[in-house]
C-alpha cells in the first residue's frame, strides 16, 4: 500500500507548478522523464479502478448470502481455516456458496469421506480475510 502511495506522489510531480518543481529540485527529472511517469499514473489508475471494481463485487456478494450460507461460513472463519469438513446435510447451503465460487471443492476430498457423508470444501485467502475484518457479514451486526 506505501508503495502504491508512493507512486501517487512521484506521478503527482507533473502536475506541480514548474517554479514549485525547481524549488524542490525535480523538475529536471520531471521534464527528462514525462512518458514514464504518465505511464506510471495510468498503470496506477488502472491499477486503482481494478482494486475498486474487486471489492464492489465482494461487497455485493457477501450481502446476498442467505442464514444457512452465513453458517457454514461461519465454520471456516471460526476455524480459522481455508478448508473445512461438512457434513451431507449441510449440501443445500454449499451448493448456493458453490453455485456463487464462494467456496470449492477440496482436491483431497476422497472417495471414502463422500460415501461415509462427508464433504471437504476450500475457501480463498482473500475471502476468509474479508470476513474476518467485516464480522457484520456473517452477523447481520458488528458484535
Amino acid at each position: 500500500m506505501l508503495a502504491l502511495i508512493g507512486v501517487l506522489l512521484v506521478c503527482a510531480l507533473l502536475f506541480l507548478p514548474e517554479d514549485w518543481q525547481r524549488e524542490i529540485h525535480t523538475y529536471a527529472w520531471t521534464s527528462a522523464h514525462p512518458v514514464a511517469l504518465y505511464s506510471l499514473l495510468l498503470v496506477f489508475i488502472c491499477f486503482a479502478l481494478w482494486a475498486g471494481v474487486l471489492a464492489w463485487s465482494n461487497r455485493f456478494r457477501w450481502n446476498e448470502l442467505g442464514e444457512d450460507e452465513k453458517l457454514a461460513l461461519r465454520r471456516f472463519r471460526d476455524g480459522n481455516t481455508v478448508t473445512s469438513q461438512f457434513a451431507a446435510h449441510d449440501a443445500g447451503a454449499l451448493q448456493g456458496l458453490l453455485d456463487a465460487g464462494v467456496v470449492k471443492t477440496a482436491k483431497d476430498s476422497t472417495a471414502f469421506f463422500e460415501r461415509s457423508g462427508f464433504f471437504y470444501y476450500t475457501i480463498r485467502k482473500s475471502d476468509l480475510r474479508y470476513l474476518r475484518k467485516h464480522p457484520e457479514v456473517l452477523h447481520g451486526k458488528k458484535p
